[in-house]
């Protein structure tokens, strides 16, 4: 409905003022507008590469990041032992400080008998 209204409306201005005006007055009206595309258009294209640029130092960060944490897990990977061979290593040192804790333990009843041994002579 609305374009049969401003077809009606086109008819009218060129029987009015004739089709050359009309032609006239369209590219004039064609040309702002064309020219205000332009500039929203540069403004979107320098908008986009704006944020082009901050992604991409975003972007750069993160891969620093990711090749710290990567650079951490191989590390661990390659320094940590596995739950055997901690439990076999802390193995011997266990029966020995059970051992020292048992001779500890036994001490003072040694020295009574040293002590006891020495008033019998």
């Amino acid at each position: 409905m609305e374009s049969l209204g401003l077809t009606k409306e086109l008819v009218g201005l060129v029987s009015a003022i004739g089709i050359v005006p009309t032609l006239l007055i369209c590219g004039v009206v064609l040309f702002f507008i064309i020219r205000e595309l332009k500039k929203e258009h540069k403004q979107t294209m320098d908008s986009i590469s704006s944020l082009r640029k901050h992604s991409d130092a975003k972007d750069d960060e993160l891969k620093v990041k990711i090749e710290a944490v990567e650079n951490d897990l191989k590390y661990t990977k390659t320094e940590t032992m596995s739950k055997e061979d901690h439990y076999r290593d802390v193995e011997g040192w266990k029966s020995s400080i059970d051992n020292l804790t048992q001779t500890v333990t036994n001490m003072p009843l040694e020295i009574i008998k040293v002590m006891q041994n020495l008033k019998g002579k």
